[in-house]
């Protein structure tokens, strides 16, 4: 189970359950499961609740959703979260500075006011992060790889610049 964490996906919908305690009763519906085929005892037993609200809550629980494994996200395979390298990465001046310079580039010399927005820029640097042979991408290999590992969408990006202007407004 390295790489994996069990889940509650709904039965009718498959989608996953945003629980609090998801993983917990995840956790106990599988225990309970095992018991039920006969292969329970030890440590199945004690993860099974011990009240009888408690078991007929999981057995709700069960008729409504099944558990699945499903992959860890990139940013948990070594266990430890890369918010630090993420932070550092964007934070870094020079960086953006390239990343903005052939942007400028991109644009040309008459840019359209929706292309000088940071919803513009965001979906400019996806599509070169997709180009290895792109300026950008080779800054952004060379400066701060981390980024490169990460598959974020648009609005991960526009937030990252958002909280980066944030910063930048403080430090003055």
């Amino acid at each position: 189970m390295k790489g994996e964490h069990l889940v509650l996906r709904h039965k009718v919908s498959k989608k996953i359950a945003s629980r609090s305690d998801q993983r917990a009763k995840a956790l106990a519906l599988d225990a309970l499961r095992l018991t039920n085929e006969g292969m329970g005892g030890g440590i199945a037993e004690l993860l099974l609740p011990k009240s009888p609200q408690g078991h007929d809550e999981l057995t709700q629980i069960g008729e409504t959703y099944v558990v699945c494994r499903v992959k860890n996200r990139p940013g948990h395979k070594s266990g430890q979260s890369d918010r630090k390298a993420l932070k550092v990465a964007l934070s870094d001046d020079e960086l953006f500075a390239i990343l903005v310079v052939n942007y400028g580039k991109y644009i040309g010399n008459k840019p359209d006011p929706q292309r000088v927005s940071a919803k513009a820029f965001t979906g400019w640097l996806k599509r070169e992060l997709k180009n290895p042979a792109s300026r950008a991408y080779k800054a952004i290999r060379a400066l701060a790889p981390v980024l490169l590992e990460l598959k974020r969408g648009d609005r991960w990006w526009e937030s990252a610049i958002a909280e980066r202007r944030k910063r930048r407004v403080k430090d003055i």
